[in-house]
């Protein structure tokens, strides 16, 4: 905690201002980030516009079920999802894509 700064003109005092005022709201939007969680759909918590997805043992659904998991992802929407999962129609398949961009995914 801050007890008091000292500055030499109003310009220091002005820059003191606006690094403490970022360095707030950057504080609380981290925060706000780690509460979010990637809580991919299921039968009992389920958004009100996606349906549960059954994925039987020939894998009817799996392609339904992609484009809700890549639904969970922010500012991806609905056909930003269906235009996704048309090119990458597996998971695995974008990871690919990404290591030849050398984009890093945690497993």
């Amino acid at each position: 905690m801050i007890s008091h700064v000292e500055v030499d003109s109003s310009k220091d005092f002005a820059q003191f201002v606006g690094s403490y005022t970022k360095a707030i709201a950057d504080k609380e939007y981290k925060l706000n980030e780690r509460q979010a969680s990637f809580t991919f759909y299921s039968s009992s918590d389920m958004a009100t516009d996606v349906q549960a997805v059954k994925v039987d043992e020939s894998g009817t659904g799996l392609s339904r079920l992609w484009v809700n998991q890549l639904r969970q992802l922010p500012t991806v929407g609905l056909d930003a999802a269906h235009a996704i999962a048309a090119v990458y129609p597996l998971p695995l398949t974008l990871r690919k894509v990404s290591r030849s961009f050398d984009i890093v995914f945690s497993t």
